[in-house]
């Protein structure tokens, strides 16, 4: 079965608490042809959201910084011009993706040949909301 490569776009502002939790999901899928873009908007947690993203030591992880303060628009849209090749799936930095979902994902692209697709998504919390979760 053909590999596409899926690019997983998390622009994020201030929030390194659940931007780690979210990285883990996407770090722990069993779906190798992956590129994770960061696209960090923040003013405040810049310093704290890059050292989330180097605790991973994931090469499939690429961080950028945005230039000035974005708004949630023009940050979606400025992670959007990083993705050189392949599909793109956005999720926001206090989202998660269940595990297997990029394999579901890949083998839906090319059993329907679809250029697009739309999910569901259920309801959760972060039990650890504005606490420090990571270590400096």
């Amino acid at each position: 079965m053909k590999k596409n490569l899926l690019n997983v776009v998390i622009p994020t502002r201030n929030r390194p608490d659940t931007l780690y939790f979210c990285l883990k999901t996407v770090i722990n899928q069993n779906y190798d042809k992956l590129r994770i873009i960061v696209n960090n908007n923040s003013d405040v947690y810049k310093k704290e959201t890059k050292e989330v993203v180097k605790l991973f030591k994931d090469k499939r992880i690429d961080y950028f910084e945005t230039e000035g303060n974005l708004a949630m628009k023009d940050n979606y849209e400025d992670a959007l011009n990083k993705v050189t090749d392949g599909y793109v799936m956005f999720i926001g930095d206090d989202d998660g993706i269940a595990y297997n979902s990029l394999n579901y994902v890949n083998n839906l692209i090319n059993k329907t040949n679809s250029l697009a697709l739309k999910c569901f998504s259920p309801t959760y919390h972060w039990k650890t909301i504005n606490k420090k979760v990571f270590k400096k």
